[in-house]
């Protein structure tokens, strides 16, 4: 591995890229982030032809003896007998039902995913220079399109049957959310029968971008020409407590209702 790096304030780094970050949709330099400190959680500097490698050699044993990488790839067992869907590093999780590897992260102006499916050898990695909380399509969905392409899995898609909802029941999704495991908020506002999903706008003064979800039932919304679904939460007394975006290839993306 010859272009792999433990990053530093002092050291050239020949081919460094620079970060940006992308607010209200301009462009802009990533925030100084001294390179110090971060170590393996955000210290490495590396690239695709590097990763492979690392991959190869780990799958091969040369890293890691195989009962090590074996614990590494299995998911931990908590005190109280939960069953986590973390190994030593890696999260377990399954691609159309394809056991899939996986880790992404990220620090001021760099986002990164990797997902190595073992039965088909198969290792995809995303290395992006530019963080942007809104992206349409978040790294790891990006990693799971292209490992998809490869495998030439057809996406899942939801049943397009548009049903009515009483005005009473659309009213209960009207509200703003808060992502769980990311930055970021949406709103969903109904107007003359019809339910919106807004995101935020690229500039504070204009009004956020919507599009029209139908229902396909009291959970399950679609857009039209879109591949990605909605599906919402209640509670015991019929109150919506939030929704998960369901993107291409088993993917999910979860909020909570704080409005």
């Amino acid at each position: 591995m010859n272009h792999t790096y433990i990053g530093n304030d002092d050291q050239v780094i020949p081919n460094l890229v620079n970060a940006y970050r992308k607010v209200e949709g301009i462009t802009l330099k990533a925030e100084y982030m001294s390179m110090s400190h971060t170590y393996g959680a955000g210290d490495i500097l590396s690239n695709i032809d590097d990763l492979a490698r690392w991959m190869e050699a780990l799958e091969k044993n040369k890293l890691l003896s195989s009962t090590s990488k074996n614990k590494c790839f299995q998911p931990n067992i908590l005190n109280n007998g939960v069953k986590t869907n973390y190994g030593f590093g890696w999260y377990i999780g399954d691609l159309q039902g394809r056991k899939t590897l996986y880790h992404g992260g990220g620090v001021y102006g760099f986002v990164t995913h990797g997902v190595f499916l073992p039965e088909e050898k198969l290792y995809v990695v995303v290395l992006h220079n530019c963080v942007n909380a809104y992206a349409r399509y978040p790294t790891h969905a990006v990693g799971d399109l292209i490992a998809g392409t490869i495998l030439g899995l057809q996406e899942k898609s939801a049943e397009r049957t548009s049903i009515q909802l009483s005005d009473d029941q659309l009213n209960k999704y009207i509200g703003e959310y808060k992502f769980e495991k990311s930055p970021g908020k949406r709103k969903i506002s109904v107007e003359n029968h019809k339910v919106y999903y807004e995101r935020p706008p690229r500039n504070t003064e204009d009004p956020w971008n919507k599009t029209e979800i139908i229902p396909a039932s009291k959970y399950l919304f679609y857009a039209e020409g879109r591949k990605s679904t909605i599906t919402f939460h209640f509670d015991a007394l019929g109150e919506v407590t939030g929704f998960t975006v369901n993107q291409p290839f088993g993917r999910t993306v979860s909020t909570t209702k704080i409005k």
